[in-house]
């Protein structure tokens, strides 16, 4: 997911944020430049993680 810092709803996603945090469910990556970039946690049941088949 992508958050744009600017965005005159930055402050409401911080608290989303922050939840996900404490959660573990997410983490945050590099970001770039006005932008915060996070990915999905792998789960530990692989059974849970699912994965588009690519296309040949």
């Amino acid at each position: 997911m992508v958050f744009y810092t600017g965005s005159y709803a930055c402050a409401q996603a911080e608290t989303i944020i922050a939840e996900w945090a404490t959660s573990g469910s997410v983490e945050e990556i590099e970001g770039f430049k006005s932008l915060r970039v996070f990915r999905k946690v792998a789960a530990d049941d692989p059974s849970v993680n699912f994965a588009w088949p690519r296309r040949r």
